[in-house]
């Protein structure tokens, strides 16, 4: 999985299969990482994703949240469902907001915050 890769590279993680994920975290490895999806479609790319960085970097897996946001109340219910069911439940927040009203300045986003933060559009760009 690219992005999830992606997510370890910018969270500190060791590469796949390596001794250095699964060892004793570093100070840099030890911090919270956030992923940021917009427009999450039906919750599978979280789940895949989410699923990838369990099975294959439980250390960056540990310290990760991840967090949703869409415009849709029904996918919103689907993407909750999805990724409950795929055993991730507990991970992830799921915000309803309409990314046009951010864009426009009419509703806050992300907060600044120091948390490395990956944002994910895959949906919303379609």
């Amino acid at each position: 999985n690219t992005l999830a890769e992606f997510v370890v590279s910018a969270a500190g993680g060791g590469a796949a299969g390596t001794d250095s994920d699964k060892s004793s975290a570093t100070s840099s490895s030890e911090e919270e990482v956030h992923i940021v999806e917009l427009g999450g479609g039906r919750g599978t790319n979280a789940a895949l994703i989410l699923s990838h960085l369990h099975d294959v970097h439980p250390t960056v897996y540990d310290r990760l949240s991840y967090t949703i946001f869409d415009a849709s109340p029904t996918l919103h219910e689907l993407q909750q469902q999805v990724v409950s069911e795929s055993g991730h439940g507990d991970k992830c927040s799921f915000v309803l907001k309409d990314m046009t009203d951010v864009a426009e300045g009419r509703a806050p986003f992300l907060s600044q915050s120091d948390v490395p933060t990956v944002a994910i559009a895959l949906e919303l760009l379609d």
